[in-house]
C-alpha cells in the first residue's frame, strides 16, 4: 500500500540559503556573503564591504571596529584586505596619502606607490615624500617619467636624487 506523506518545507533563515527545492536543511552563508530570508544562494558583498558567518547584510570596511577609515575590500572578500582610494597600505595599516603621493587607485601599497613629479623619497620603503622645490639641493632632484625603469628600482616609485652635489 502506498501512503502519502506531506512534507513541510520552511524558508531558510536570513544568513543561510538552500538551492535545492524541497530541502529540509539550509547552509550558512560564508564570510564575504549574505542572504535574506528564503534565499536560494548567498550573495557576495560588494566591493568595500564584508561580512562574517551567517550574515544578513554586509558592513562597510571603513566603519568596522577591526578595520576603520581607509580600509576596503574586493567583491566577496571575507576581510577588508585592501586600502581605499586616497590611502596606501603600510604593513597592516591603511595610511592617508599626503602631497606628492599618487593614491588614485584602490589597493596601492607603500612599495609600489608612484611619486608625483617634482617630489622624491629616499627608497621604495620610505613613506616620507619630499618636495624637490623645498629640498636644499633642488637642482639634484632628477625626477623621472612614470614609464622609465632605469635599474632594479622603478623610477616612478622612487624618484631619484643625483648623489653629486656641491655640499
Amino acid at each position: 500500500t502506498n501512503s502519502s506523506r506531506s512534507v513541510s518545507c520552511d524558508k531558510c533563515n536570513a544568513g543561510t540559503a538552500s538551492s535545492v527545492a524541497g530541502s529540509t536543511s539550509c547552509s550558512s552563508c560564508t564570510p564575504g556573503t549574505f542572504s535574506g530570508t528564503g534565499a536560494v544562494t548567498c550573495a557576495k558583498c560588494e566591493a568595500g564591504k564584508t561580512s562574517g558567518d551567517e550574515a544578513t547584510s554586509c558592513e562597510r570596511c571603513a566603519t568596522m571596529d577591526d578595520f576603520g577609515e581607509g580600509f576596503s575590500s574586493t567583491k566577496g572578500s571575507d576581510t577588508c584586505d585592501t586600502c581605499a582610494v586616497g590611502y596606501f597600505r603600510s604593513g597592516d595599516d591603511c595610511v592617508a596619502c599626503t602631497p606628492g603621493m599618487t593614491c588614485d587607485e584602490e589597493g596601492v601599497t607603500l612599495e609600489q606607490m608612484p611619486v608625483v613629479k617634482h617630489y622624491f623619497r629616499f627608497s621604495e620603503g620610505s613613506n616620507g615624500i619630499y618636495s624637490c622645490e623645498e629640498f636644499k639641493y633642488a637642482e639634484n632632484c632628477l625626477g623621472s617619467s612614470n614609464s622609465i625603469n632605469t635599474s632594479a628600482t622603478t623610477a616612478s616609485n622612487s624618484r631619484r636624487l643625483d648623489g653629486t652635489s656641491d655640499a
